[in-house]
């Protein structure tokens, strides 16, 4: 407050000028770099976002921010300071132990505790009287049939992640591969020089498992794998696109026009845009995925057709650490897809965890998604599609955002604790211009000490919506927000 005294001896004019408040955004950060300190206007939605050093990660913020969202935003209501806690990434180590059998009929070598991803050399070597006959347990030696095209053949290296099996040997396999035939790669790092294009011939490329083959990309291109052809078999591998730089047309994996293709146990990262993108695919097994660090989207769709992209399975997907979509799949169309969501993990993205589009019939189920910047879950243009057993908890925004779609259930899904930024207006779940909406033993609520969820329910512009037993509160205002009156039934 201020205040001036003025002698009245005549007509006379005051203005008292104001400015905004200023306060300072204070960061704490050991083992990263954080950006965004400084001093800001009151009211100013500050942008700030956590860099952790060589062996660390984020793990959440604490002080005048909460939360496990990066990046994210902070409003400047008064003097703030914001402590970044990084910690150090675990080295995940496994034991080999090993046994002979019948006892005393020799000796084996190489037991012990190792980091994953060493690369462990077992001898066995007979006792007099004796002879190695096999191997047995959960780790059996990979054996390829006899005649299988192996990179190795045609490699440079010993197949060390120093001296890796290079010179564009999986090329040269696939060359040298004949319809049906299969590339096998052993367990060891492998470089991959330039786009593997499968068309024209079906040939499958299968690995020992995602934690022992690791194919690493060693130029930029548009995509390291192509896929056309029907039932085509991507299993077994770990791909490093990071020689991709960041753009939109960038892929490590795309699948195009192909019926009937398995795409299974593979992680990708790194790629400069989407870790696998497909367009046009029916009748997909896609499974076992784990898709991180991707430029933009963990996997995304770009279909083309208005007659394909259906009756495609999606289980066991973890997608996380993406600056747009942890999974998208949508279509231009309206026909009947019928696909199959089933577990679907999406964290730490910087825009929605899992976009469904454009999707008549088809199931949604075991999923959830958290910690993402945009909404949890976003489904648009759907008809006739169960969502079940799911949740989307402690979003930045809108756990799910549900337009522009008819005859969809939810059952049993779970949506609290969201709104992190405490945006004004901000629902578990918000329903726009949608008709024939049932929601069945749901839970949209906040229970945090201070509630930053402002409604349960946002509805606007729905033709029919009916709520049977579900838990609407506590929440920061009301349990729906329905300004108006809008065609509600809801049953306790």
């Amino acid at each position: 407050m201020a205040n001036i005294n003025i002698l009245m001896d005549g007509d006379k004019s005051v203005c008292a000028f104001f400015k905004k408040k200023k306060y300072t955004l204070t960061i704490i950060a050991n083992n990263g770099t954080v950006s965004g300190a400084g001093t800001y206007n009151a009211g100013t939605k500050v942008d700030i976002q956590a860099t952790a050093n060589a062996g660390y990660q984020f793990d959440s913020w604490s002080g005048d921010l909460t939360g496990k969202v990066n990046p994210t935003t902070i409003i400047m209501n008064k003097n703030k300071t914001v402590t970044t806690n990084f910690v150090v990434i675990p080295v995940v180590q496994y034991n080999l132990t090993t046994s002979v059998d019948p006892l005393n009929s020799g000796t084996i070598t190489g037991a012990g505790t190792y980091p994953a991803g060493t690369d462990v050399t077992v001898e066995a070597t007979p006792a007099t009287d004796y002879e190695f006959d096999h191997w047995s347990g959960e780790e059996e030696p990979f054996i390829p049939p006899e005649g299988a095209i192996l990179p190795q053949d045609y490699a440079t290296g010993d197949g060390t992640v120093g001296d890796p099996w290079a010179g564009d040997c999986i090329n040269d396999a696939y060359t040298a591969a004949t319809a049906g035939d299969t590339i096998y790669l052993r367990a060891g790092y492998y470089t991959l020089a330039s786009t593997l294009t499968i068309q024209g011939k079906t040939v499958n490329l299968v690995g020992e498992g995602r934690e022992k083959t690791f194919i690493v990309t060693s130029m930029d291109h548009s995509a390291a794998m192509i896929v056309y052809d029907d039932y085509t078999t991507l299993k077994g591998f770990m791909l490093d696109a990071d020689s991709q730089v960041e753009e939109s047309n960038r892929y490590a994996v795309k699948l195009i026009n192909g019926d009937y293709m398995t795409v299974e146990d593979i992680e990708v990262k790194n790629a400069g845009y989407a870790g696998i993108e497909y367009a046009d695919i029916d009748y997909a097994m896609i499974k076992n995925i784990y898709l991180h660090d991707n430029a933009w989207h963990g996997m995304h769709s770009a279909h083309l057709t208005t007659t394909q992209g259906r009756h495609n399975i999606f289980q066991n997907i973890q997608t996380w650490n993406h600056t747009h979509y942890g999974f998208d799949d949508g279509l231009p169309g309206t026909l009947d897809c019928d696909n199959i969501y089933d577990n679907i993990q999406a964290w730490h993205c910087g825009k929605d965890g899992i976009n469904i589009w454009g999707m008549v019939g088809g199931n949604i189920s075991n999923c959830s998604a958290w910690d993402c910047n945009g909404f949890g879950i976003n489904i648009c243009f759907a008809k006739g599609l169960n969502i079940h057993d799911s949740s989307f908890n402690l979003n930045n925004s809108i756990g799910m955002y549900l337009h522009k779609s008819s005859n969809v259930l939810l059952d049993n899904v779970i949506m609290k604790n969201n709104n992190v930024s405490d945006s004004a207006g901000i629902a578990a779940v918000y329903v726009e211009d949608s008709d024939g909406i049932k929601f069945s033993s749901c839970q949209f609520y906040d229970d945090r000490d201070v509630p930053l969820q402002d409604y349960g329910i946002r509805i606007q512009g729905i033709v029919s919506l009916e709520v049977i037993n579900c838990k609407l509160s506590p929440n920061a205002i009301a349990d729906i927000y329905n300004p108006t009156g809008e065609a509600v039934i809801v049953t306790p």
